[in-house]
């Protein structure tokens, strides 16, 4: 019956209730052009956010074939630099990935100008305002794609799939930068030969896990899911495992990691259309749950893509007969999931989806064709990522202590009893209020019983409590099953 309690926002931050739920924001258009511009489909991420920067990359059609851009904002996702055109060469570029640490920006893409698909590089020092030359990163005899990346601190780690264009087979490698990409180790095979696709990355400390669907276990059309890890920076790897236990096709996997906790979604078919599924391990990789369903559809869930910031973990997807992206949030670690929350709703389809966290701001880009052509649009959430106390919850504030929340009631025990009268107002994951109630606190315990409570569904919710017409305390609190 009792929660982990967790602060979510410091007392200061709360001006005001409204704004605080102000949610997801409209929908940003971010390229105007009668040519195609697209994001990366294998699920790496074409978004990064660090503080109030939030970064965008993309390939563009508008030069009479297919280059990389670049965009940013400097606060939070309001406003939105000109595009910068990254690369200048006559042959087809396409499917980047970045990725943004201590000002240094990554970027990846798979590159024609030597004839056959390579992996090319590029970085900026400065946050995107300025850019050090291409530098290509594989010289392969069949070709590279799928391109997946992430920079923790000063090391970048980049992964894609090879494929040896005689046999048509496929293998992913994997490749480290210990100095902020000026200088890279050489490539590791990760994987077997076979026919394998959409390779995804992600490190926490020493540890880097790595995701990719082949089909060796059940044949060509039933791919699986598979993962590979290494505990000592990529020195030495694991045994793969496969990590999917469906009987039909799993694609499209994204991973991310936090702590001692690694998170993957993937799109899975073992339910007769696509739905979007999900796996954790909690301690690094070594073992995992079980597969969990996110989605309940009578259409196709894909694309799916996630993102971690301590206990919080986000992903987005597409619903393919609405054409439309959904978004869902766990904060307590992918125990729990609160509802699904569609974030587009027009007539053009919206695909590939890309997500991004940073402070309290979710960050959200896709590719939308509701202009008539593929156009980058951008969404945000200011309030969405939720900052958590994950271990010996502290007291919520200098007013009470974590509450409880029960089958019918909530609990709280005061350190220091507010002015009377107090109004306690629940609201859940949409923001909408659930519950309100205004009392009279005499004592330093306060058991709140209504069953308005008691007819709330087990979720998460967002506790207020206001005295003389001042906000003195938020938190979250999670009603149990």
């Amino acid at each position: 019956m009792l929660s982990k309690i967790k602060t979510i926002i410091p007392l200061g931050m709360i001006l005001c209730l409204n704004p605080l739920f102000a949610q997801w924001g409209s929908d940003t258009r971010l390229t105007y052009n009668d040519s195609v511009s697209y994001l990366n489909w294998n699920s790496a991420w074409c978004i990064a956010a660090s503080g109030d920067t939030v970064l965008a990359v993309w390939s563009d059609g508008r030069d009479g074939n297919n280059e990389i851009y670049f965009k940013r904002s400097l606060d939070g996702g309001v406003n939105w630099t000109a595009d910068t055109r990254l690369t200048n060469d006559t042959a087809l570029s396409q499917t980047p990935a970045i990725a943004f640490a201590n000002n240094f920006v990554h970027i990846l893409w798979t590159d024609m100008r030597q004839g056959n698909y390579e992996i090319y590089y590029k970085h900026s020092e400065n946050g995107g305002s300025t850019w050090l030359p291409d530098y290509r990163l594989t010289y392969s005899y069949g070709l590279s794609a799928y391109p997946s990346m992430v920079a923790p601190g000063n090391d970048v780690y980049a992964v894609w799939v090879d494929q040896d264009l005689g046999t048509g087979m496929d293998e992913v490698r994997f490749k480290h930068s210990s100095c902020n990409g000026y200088g890279w180790d050489p490539d590791v095979r990760i994987t077997e030969y076979d026919v394998i696709w959409n390779p995804s990355i992600a490190v926490s400390g020493n540890y880097i896990h790595i995701v990719w669907q082949d089909w060796r276990d059940l044949g060509y059309g039933k791919e699986q899911i598979r993962y590979r890890r290494s505990t000592d920076n990529g020195i030495t790897w694991e045994p793969e495992i496969r990590l999917s236990q469906g009987t039909e096709d799993s694609w499209y996997a994204s991973i991310a990691a936090s702590g001692n906790n690694v998170h993957v979604v993937w799109m899975d078919a073992r339910d007769g259309n696509h739905e979007i599924y999900y796996k954790r391990s909690t301690d690094n990789g070594l073992n995992w749950g079980p597969d969990t369903r996110l989605t309940f559809t009578s259409s196709s869930s894909d694309n799916p893509n996630i993102t971690v910031s301590g206990w919080n973990v986000h992903i987005v997807w597409v619903e393919e007969s609405a054409g439309d992206l959904y978004y869902k949030y766990s904060s307590d670690n992918g125990a729990t999931w609160g509802p699904d929350t569609r974030l587009t709703n027009n007539p053009g389809s919206s695909f590939s989806p890309s997500i991004a966290v940073s402070g309290t701001k979710v960050h959200v880009l896709w590719t939308d064709e509701r202009d008539g052509n593929p156009e980058i649009y951008y969404k945000r959430n200011p309030t969405g990522n939720f900052v958590e106390e994950v271990s010996n919850p502290k007291p919520a504030n200098k007013y009470f202590s974590a509450p409880i929340f029960f089958k019918n009631s909530i609990f709280l025990k005061f350190v220091q009893p507010p002015q009377s009268p107090i109004r306690i107002a629940l609201y859940n994951l949409s923001g909408a209020l659930v519950f309100e109630k205004t009392i009279t606190q005499t004592h330093s315990y306060l058991t709140i019983v209504d069953e308005r409570i008691e007819a709330l569904s087990p979720s998460i919710y967002f506790l207020s409590l206001s005295a003389n017409g001042k906000n003195i305390g938020f938190v979250k609190v999670i009603k149990p099953q």
